[in-house]
C-alpha cells in the first residue's frame, strides 16, 4: 500500500519535472508505515500500543 502510494508520488514528480518530490518520495513507505499504525492506536483507544502509558498514583 505504502510503495504504491510512494510509486505514485515519484510518478507525478517525474511528470511534473520536480527532482525534489522524486527525493521526497524516497521515505514515504518506511516512514509513513508506524505513523499509521499509531493512527490506528489512537483511534481505537488502545493506549498501550500507542505508547501513551499513565502510571496511577
Amino acid at each position: 500500500m505504502m510503495l504504491v502510494l510512494s510509486v505514485a508520488i515519484a510518478t507525478f514528480a517525474v511528470l511534473g519535472d520536480s527532482t525534489a518530490v522524486v527525493i521526497g518520495a524516497i521515505p514515504v513507505p518506511p516512514l509513513m508505515t508506524p505513523l499509521m499504525g499509531l493512527a490506528g492506536a489512537i483511534v481505537n483507544g488502545w493506549q498501550r500500543r500507542a505508547g501513551v502509558v499513565r502510571r496511577r498514583r
